[in-house]
This record gives structure tokens, C-alpha cells and sequence, in this order.
């Protein structure tokens, strides 16, 4: 299987790619596209079963774009991704014997979910989208988002046929430390506005939801699900988004151990709580902290890493780009009481020249890094930039094995080496999975 857990075979030579086939199944295959170099086929019959297929436990699997192992017994899942990262880890670094830990599963590997975005289409169809396609999915019942959020999600849907009108999706976040819910009702600019500035002008091509319906969708939601304490309606156009409260709290609150984190309508949270927790102790561990370090903490976020390593060192100072996150940052440091914790708003690079700059006036500086960055990981200056200042230990938290494997070679070829990855199951019955690297300066 590759690393977007396709089953790999060959057919006179040419290597085929067959969605749902496991290693070591034999099958019947029928071809759909030619490429260059490959091939991509379909199952037409399994000749061959493997003893690790197991029965999908979604209506929908095959047609929606998630849950793309959920054919594959849990335990493999958790080999299958062990080994996606070793494999890629080496095939991409070139770098062979570097420490690969056997993945930390969920105890419960369903429901984990503290996070989903339903896309509605024209006719109320609400749901996900098929897999490299805008097309939804509907369903009823998603069986690794939270429990409450299905049945939020079928009450809602109920309430806009019953009015005759559209949204474009609908999010709900669920706190799994203190079960408040944020419902988030969401429209898109009409495409026929101009593209004023102004956002008043920019706002006044917006599809017709009327006020009533807003007004009657807050007392059905809160009626029938007191857990929900936030509702607002965000409304995005080309050049703004706008979101309007529409009852409750501005925000709910999350717990990551003792530790509490209030999360507003478009903050950046794990979607997987139980999985964070492990996650952040992990790169706690990594850290090795003793009260003495000097910490930077880059693509910070909302600052919940910042936060559980503040009590573990001197100082900490998040880098974070989006100025909401640095708003939620700055409370989160508040509500936990960290006060050797500073926030800096700005681009990662342009703030590591200003501290590289800065380093030769300055008796002491940073010990460790805390690395959160986008799939696409770092720019090869950052790395750069960071083996300049001089930092001495990494905590490398990724969510692309790939883009890591690829910083893990740049680390090494400005002098650093990596002790050791240790990859953690946060989405369970998919193919993706989260890894912490300790590398360290030669």
C-alpha cells in the first residue's frame, strides 16, 4: 500500500494503483487510466482476501473522501502507517537509522472528531466531498465525528427544508473536556457582487437568509441541545469574512490535561483531543526541559503548545502569522495563569532574521524550538535561519511525513541530527498520520 493507501501491484511490468486493495490481497483488477508510467485500476473481484479486510463500518465508504482505511482492520492500520513513515522518512532523507517508534494508537478510534465542516449543496444535500471532488456526500451518520455533531447536523438540515433555504456549510466544534458546543452557520459572498473594499458594498450581494430563519434556528438548536453555548454566522466574500454572533459566548472552552484553552469560530484546535494529549506530551518529553531553557515556539497558533511547555522553562515566545490566533493565543496564556510567555505576531522567516540579527548583542538565547508548521513544512531559509541563531534541540511536529523526511535532510545538512520519530494516530481510519522528531544540534 503507498502513502495514500492504495494498494500497489504490477501488471506486465506496469505498476498499478488500486483504491481498496490491501498488501498481500490477489485480485481482479480492471484498468480506468493510463499514465505514463502507471496505471490506476479498480477492484472487479478480491480472489484473495486479506486476513486483515475488514467489513466498512460507514454507508458511504467508497463514495466519501474520508475514511479512506476504514476496509483495514485498526490493528494494520497502525502497522501500515509505521511503516508509511519509515518508508518515506528514508526514501526522501536519503538518511538511513534514525530511531522510528511504533505508532501510538486511540483507544477508542472512533467519535474522536471534536471538529466537523458539513457542505451543503443547492438541493439541502449536506455532507462531505467525494474524494478529489466538490460533489457532496450526503449522510447521516459520520462515525468518527463526535456523536452530538451527527445529530445536530440531521436536526439542522430538517430546519432548512423546512424554510426553503441554503447555507454553505455548516461546522460544529465540540469540547470534549467540558461538552460545549459552537454551531457555525456559514454563507458565501453572491458571485455577481463587485469587489469593493468597502464592506458594506462588498456584503450586499449575499444570497437572501432571511432573519427570521437565523432568529428561529437559535431557539430550535438551543431547545433541542443545551450543550450548544456559541452560534454565529460567518459570512465570507472575496475580500472579508464577517462573523456575526448570533447567541451565546464568543468562544468555548477545551482541556488539554489540567490546562484549559477557549477556541473562537476560526481558531486553529487538534481535531483529535484524546490525540493531542499525547501529542503534546510527546513533544513535552522530546523537549527535555528543566526549568533553565529559553524557548521559541514557531507556528504557534493559538498558543496550546506555548502554554503546556511554559511551566517546563524560563521563557517562551509563540511566532504566529494570523492575528486571530495571536488574539486567542494571548487569553489562552491569561486563562492558564503562564506568565513567562510573549506572543509576536509576523511571518516565521522575517521574525528569525530579526532574531539572528539580534544574536550577537545578546548574552543568551533560544535552547529549544517547538515546530508546528503546515503541511508543506519549512522553507528551506528557515532551516537555515534556525541553524544560524544557533538553537541546539528541534521538536519537529508534522503532519506530512513527507515534508518532514524532506526538513529532516535540510536539518541534517546544516548540522543537525535526529534522534528519533515518534508517530502518533491522530486520525484514525484514514491514511494520515502525525509525527514528533527530536533532532538536535551536532
Amino acid at each position: 500500500m503507498n502513502s495514500i493507501g492504495q494498494g500497489v501491484g504490477k501488471i506486465e511490468g506496469l505498476i498499478m494503483f488500486v483504491e481498496g486493495a490491501i498488501t498481500g490481497e490477489k485480485i481482479e483488477a480492471e484498468v480506468t487510466e493510463f499514465k505514463k508510467n502507471y496505471c490506476i485500476g479498480k477492484i472487479n473481484k478480491i480472489i484473495e482476501s486479506s486476513p486483515y479486510r475488514t467489513k466498512p463500518f460507514c454507508k458511504v465508504f467508497g463514495n466519501c473522501g474520508g475514511c479512506s482505511l476504514q476496509h483495514v482492520a485498526y490493528d494494520y492500520q497502525l502497522k501500515y502507517k509505521t511503516r508509511k513513515v519509515k518508508d518515506e522518512v528514508e526514501k526522501i532523507s536519503g538518511i538511513r537509522g534514525i530511531r522510528i517508534n511504533e505508532i501510538i494508537g486511540m483507544e477508542n478510534p472512533l467519535n474522536y472528531r471534536n471538529k466537523a465542516e458539513y457542505f451543503i449543496d443547492n438541493q439541502k444535500n449536506i455532507g462531505f466531498y467525494a474524494r478529489k471532488s466538490h460533489q457532496i456526500v450526503e449522510h447521516r451518520t459520520c462515525c468518527i465525528c463526535d456523536t452530538e455533531s451527527n445529530e445536530i447536523k440531521n436536526f439542522f438540515k430538517d430546519l432548512m427544508i423546512k424554510n426553503n433555504i441554503s447555507l454553505q456549510s455548516l461546522t460544529i466544534r465540540k469540547s470534549f473536556g467540558t461538552t460545549e458546543v459552537m454551531v457555525i452557520l456559514s454563507t458565501h459572498e453572491n458571485k455577481n457582487t463587485g469587489s469593493s473594499v468597502e464592506i458594506a458594498e462588498a456584503f450586499s450581494g449575499y444570497s437572501d437568509i432571511n432573519s427570521s430563519f437565523l432568529k428561529g434556528s437559535v431557539s430550535n438548536l438551543t431547545a433541542r441541545f443545551p450543550s450548544i453555548k456559541s452560534i454565529c454566522f460567518n459570512k465570507s466574500g472575496k475580500h472579508h469574512s464577517v462573523c456575526d454572533f448570533l447567541y451565546g459566548k464568543k468562544t468555548i472552552r477545551e482541556n488539554i490535561g489540567n490546562y484549559g484553552f477557549d477556541i473562537s469560530p476560526n481558531s486553529f484546535f487538534q481535531i483529535n483531543t484524546a490525540g493531542a494529549e499525547i501529542l503534546f506530551a510527546t513533544a513535552l518529553k522530546y523537549a527535555e526541559l528543566t526549568g533553565n531553557e529559553e524557548v521559541l515556539d514557531l507556528y504557534c497558533g493559538t498558543g496550546v503548545s506555548t502554554v503546556l511547555m511554559a511551566k517546563h522553562c524560563k521563557i517562551i515566545i509563540g511566532i504566529e502569522v494570523l492575528k486571530i490566533a495571536v488574539d486567542d493565543a494571548k487569553v489562552n496564556a491569561v486563562l492558564n495563569g503562564t506568565g513567562n510567555v510573549e506572543f509576536i505576531r509576523g511571518e516565521t522567516l522575517k521574525m528569525l532574521r530579526e532574531l539572528e540579527r539580534k544574536k550577537h548583542s545578546q548574552k543568551s538565547f533560544f535552547d529549544v524550538a517547538i515546530i508546528d508548521p503546515p503541511r508543506k513544512g519549512l522553507e528551506a531559509e528557515v532551516i537555515e535561519m534556525i541553524a544560524n541563531i544557533g538553537i541546539k534541540k528541534i521538536v519537529y511536529i508534522s503532519c506530512n511525513p513527507s515534508t518532514l523526511a524532506r526538513d529532516i535532510k535540510r536539518f541534517s545538512e546544516n548540522g543537525y541530527y535526529t534522534k528519533e520519530i515518534q508517530p502518533v494516530d491522530m486520525f484514525p481510519h484514514t491514511e494520515h498520520v502525525e509525527c514528533i522528531a527530536s533532532i538536535t544540534n551536532r
